[in-house]
């Protein structure tokens, strides 16, 4: 998937990711958070009916943010994440190059800011934009 654009218009290049189900409506694009994981036993024959993902879009969702949605799904269906890789993003402020990345609460879980006032970030800018213009984000929690 080398820096191709997904039919929901994610651009993702390639790195890891995870397949799992959506437990609400989720839209290519968006980031989310891991919401249950069962265990893993020997009949297990997928990960998809294991893991559960949602939207990272509440003030205590910043942390747990693991990547983003790279298709759409509703809820009960399939959705992979982009864990680690390149990933299209909106700035919500000011973005400089290099500068650590999270998800600001109130964005719809779209969109990506300067993490240093949370503490906590989801990846690392890769390029300039303005507010509500694209970056590029190298996913990835270090």
């Amino acid at each position: 998937m080398a820096g191709t654009i997904t039919s929901c218009g994610v651009i993702a290049d390639v790195g890891l990711s995870i397949a799992g189900r959506a437990q609400e409506t989720i839209s290519g694009g968006q980031f989310v958070k891991v919401m249950s994981g069962a265990g893993i036993t020997a009949t297990t024959s997928t990960m998809t009916d294991k893991i559960e993902f949602a939207l990272a879009d509440a003030a205590g969702d910043i942390p747990l943010a693991i990547g983003m949605a790279i298709n759409n799904a509703t809820s009960g269906n399939d959705v992979t994440v982009q864990l680690e890789g390149i990933v299209r993003a909106t700035a919500g402020g000011a973005m400089s190059p290099g500068t650590r990345v999270s998800v600001p609460v109130g964005t719809d879980a779209t969109a990506v800011d300067d993490a240093a006032a949370v503490g906590s970030g989801i990846g690392w800018g890769l390029t300039a934009a303005g507010s509500g213009e694209y970056v590029l984000v190298k996913l990835g929690k270090s």
